[in-house]
C-alpha cells in the first residue's frame, strides 16, 4: 500500500487532494439530488479510486525496497512516475488503472 511506500510530503499532498475529491463530489452529489445519505460513492468509490492512483505516481524506489525487500535487484523495484524509475512507474500506474476497471466490471 502507500502507506508504505510514499514519502511524507507526498502523503500529505495525497491525503489533500482525498479532501478535494469528496467535497467536490459532494456538492455535485447535492447538486444532483444525489440522495446519498453516508456519502459512501464520494468516500469509498472515489477517494478508493484515487488512493489506487496515487502510489503509482508517488511511491519512492527506496520506500518500496524496504516495505518489499523480495526484490533481487534495484532495476526490478518499481516506484512512482514522479521518481522516474526505468519505465515501471508507468507500467504501475497501467497495472493499477486495470485494477479499477475490474472493479467497475463486479
Amino acid at each position: 500500500g502507500a502507506c508504505a511506500t510514499v514519502e511524507t510530503e507526498w502523503a500529505l499532498f495525497i491525503g489533500m487532494v482525498s479532501g478535494l475529491i469528496y467535497f467536490s463530489l459532494t456538492k455535485v452529489f447535492l447538486n444532483l439530488k444525489i440522495d446519498d445519505v453516508v456519502e459512501g460513492v464520494q468516500i469509498h468509490l472515489c477517494c478508493g479510486v484515487w488512493s489506487l492512483i496515487a502510489p503509482a505516481l508517488f511511491s519512492s524506489r527506496q520506500l518500496v525496497k524496504v516495505a518489499y525487500p523480495h526484490f533481487k535487484d534495484e532495476s526490478s523495484v518499481p516506484c512512482g512516475i514522479l521518481y522516474q524509475c526505468d519505465g515501471l512507474g508507468a507500467a504501475q500506474l497501467g497495472a493499477n488503472l486495470l485494477y479499477c476497471l475490474f472493479l467497475f466490471r463486479g
